[in-house]
């Protein structure tokens, strides 16, 4: 690493931590925790199969939670490339200004608020359909990594987060071991909890990041019928209640408009299954309301993807009604409107058209 990337790096590192220091207390303490775990692990370089000292792990979480306090009021800095000042936010000059040099970049707001930022090696760049950026060794990061995201208009792909994800879905599946979609794709990827290789886990997310892609693809889909009312409306509803409830409906929308059609023109089964396997939380709770969940989710139907198939209209209906009743509702009466009942209505009526 050259000192131009070394302190470019250790900028991004500072406004990461600044942003940890800020919000990563305000999730639930077994979120926190594991989160801390994973953190402590990519920034030692521990591999996924590797032990982490319990009493090691204890003391560096102090000491950072001890160094936040130190710079939870400061300000972001600038990110300087060339003798050019950049605002941490702007993805797409900041990435313009990094094209020769090997690396790439993100920053955006996720849940609750939080803001996010990505330096990392870049392992591709496509500009058809969407421009996209692949992310590979994350060189500074915060404590939440997600797979994928969409920034200003361009889709990052973050190869370490699609490793950790899986690896955490490796890892809540072992618990208990139950039949379903996480049993059907480690076998199809003759994945062996307890015994899996980084290097196995790496090419199993690489097999799998398409899906992810075209989630993100569905993303923009969405916002391109809805406006950007429907992503302000969630930057208005920032740690309230109805801040999940709006994103898993986004979410479903984006998968009926990209995730689904990817699964059926490859007629995909195990994509199916990763898709099936990740669903969780009020995303999960919501498409429970449909029809098609049960066809989905029956272990013995061979049939899931005709079944997906012949609900794919409908779905697309369904939750692009429900999005646009959800901006309605809240154009109309703000950040305390009743978001659970324009839910409960949009997604029991089988009748709902847009």
């Amino acid at each position: 690493m050259n000192t131009m990337q070394a302190l470019l790096g250790e900028t991004v590192q500072h406004n990461c931590d600044i942003s940890d220091a800020r919000y990563a207390r305000d999730y639930s303490m077994c979120i926190y925790l594991l989160r801390m775990q994973e953190h402590y692990r990519w920034k030692n370089e521990i591999p996924f199969n590797g032990s982490i000292d319990t009493d090691a792990l204890g003391n560096w979480v102090r000491e950072t939670e001890d160094y936040w306090d130190t710079i939870e009021e400061t300000e972001f800095r600038p990110i300087t490339i060339a003798g050019q000042a950049h605002d941490p936010f702007d993805t797409n000059a900041i990435n313009h200004a990094l094209s020769d040099t090997g690396l790439a970049y993100t920053a955006g707001t996720g849940r609750l608020g939080q803001p996010h930022f990505v330096l990392a090696e870049c392992v591709e760049r496509t500009r058809s359909p969407y421009p996209q950026i692949e992310l590979g060794k994350e060189l500074a990061r915060d404590s939440i990594t997600v797979p994928a995201m969409t920034r200003q208009g361009t889709i990052v792909i973050r190869q370490d987060g699609i490793k950790q994800m899986l690896w955490q879905m490796i890892a809540e599946w072992q618990l208990r071991q139950p039949e379903g979609p996480m049993k059907r794709l480690l076998q199809h990827y003759n994945i062996v909890p307890g015994q899996a290789h980084s290097l196995h886990i790496e090419q199993t997310a690489k097999a799998l990041s398409p899906l992810l892609v075209h989630h993100e693809r569905g993303e923009i889909m969405a916002t391109e019928q809805l406006g950007a009312d429907y992503p302000n409306m969630i930057a208005a509803l920032h740690g309230r209640p109805a801040e999940g409830y709006v994103r898993a409906v986004g979410d479903l929308m984006a998968d009926t408009l990209g995730t689904w059609p990817f699964i059926l023109h490859h007629q995909s089964a195990v994509h199916l299954d990763f898709w099936l396997a990740g669903l969780q939380g009020i995303r999960d709770t919501l498409l429970a309301t449909t029809p098609l969940y049960a066809q989905l989710t029956d272990n013995q139907n061979d049939n899931r993807l005709q079944a997906l198939n012949a609900h794919l209209a409908r779905e697309q209906q369904r939750w692009c009604h429900t999005a646009k009743l959800l901006l309605q509702g809240f154009n109309h009466s703000g950040v305390d409107f009743d978001f659970k009942s324009i839910i409960k209505n949009a997604t029991t009526n089988d009748r709902a058209r847009v």
